[in-house]
């Protein structure tokens, strides 16, 4: 990418992404610039990532086109009058706080050209990470693909047309890892009260997971086929799946998701 990419905040989730792109080579290092107010964090990050670092926003940023914000929510508004005042007339910052509309962002940050968020989830940190994208209007599609790239260097991305979705994904992509290390908990906990010890259990789960998914994904059957293969009509499996009927385990997880959206949705306002 010919543009210069600044990251403000280089948390977890912001070093994660830089990293993805150093190891993608989609910046040049000497295009980067990283900003964070914990002087001890940037020294490490400036020895491991050798990318120019400062420890304020400075007129420094009006060098930098692409902006990534990876700043906890709370603290945007402290910092926004002073993002705004060194922002490139052409700039195009681009959000993973989770809960800023791009109706604040742009009212809190009117000197930038355009406008995206995006919503990236736990396993970025290992470059298998889900993001989901929605770009304001006033983007071209070439500044969509070039953070379509971004994300894609942690993982896949999607983009979305309509910003509820952002909502939407903040629940199922973002939290969806957080419910499934807790079924997988609740698992293995049930596994051990039958008998088997805790270590054997978590390993029980893990690889009954692991090869699960696997087998879908290079079986290329649909799901309900593949119950199918393993339920055969009075047997044990068969039994087990009429209990998670009779519970309505579905129903379930459309409550859990339901609320994990509604408290998306009051966050965002």
């Amino acid at each position: 990418m010919n543009s210069r990419f600044a990251c403000i905040g280089v948390g977890n989730l912001g070093a994660a992404i830089v990293k993805g792109i150093l190891n993608n080579h989609l910046f040049e290092i000497s295009n980067i610039l990283l900003i964070n107010r914990n002087e001890e964090r940037l020294k490490k990050l400036e020895k491991e990532l050798s990318c120019a670092v400062s420890k304020t926003i400075s007129e420094k940023l009006k060098n930098y086109s692409l902006i990534l914000l990876a700043i906890k929510p709370q603290d945007f508004e402290a910092c926004a009058e002073e993002i705004n005042l060194n922002l490139n007339k052409e700039a195009t910052v681009v959000s993973v706080m989770a809960g800023i509309t791009c109706a604040k962002l742009k009212k809190l940050l009117p000197n930038a050209k355009s406008y995206v968020r995006v919503m990236p989830n736990l396993p970025v940190h290992i470059g298998q990470g889900v993001s989901v994208i929605y770009a304001d209007k006033d983007i071209e599609q070439t500044e969509i693909d070039n953070i379509e790239d971004i994300f894609n260097s942690v993982g896949i991305s999607y983009v979305v047309n309509d910003e509820e979705l952002i909502d939407v994904a903040t629940s199922i992509i973002a939290g969806g890892p957080g419910f499934i290390f807790q079924i997988l908990n609740d698992l293995k906990s049930v596994i051990t009260n039958f008998g088997f010890d805790t270590e054997t259990s978590n390993e029980l789960v893990l690889n009954t997971l692991i090869g699960s998914l696997n087998y879908y994904v290079e079986s290329e059957e649909d799901l309900d086929s593949l119950v199918g293969k393993v339920a055969s009509k009075g047997g044990t499996t068969r039994e087990g799946l009429n209990v998670i009927q009779d519970k309505k385990l579905k129903e379930t997880f459309k409550e859990i998701f339901e609320a994990s959206i509604k408290r998306a949705k009051e966050l965002s306002k």
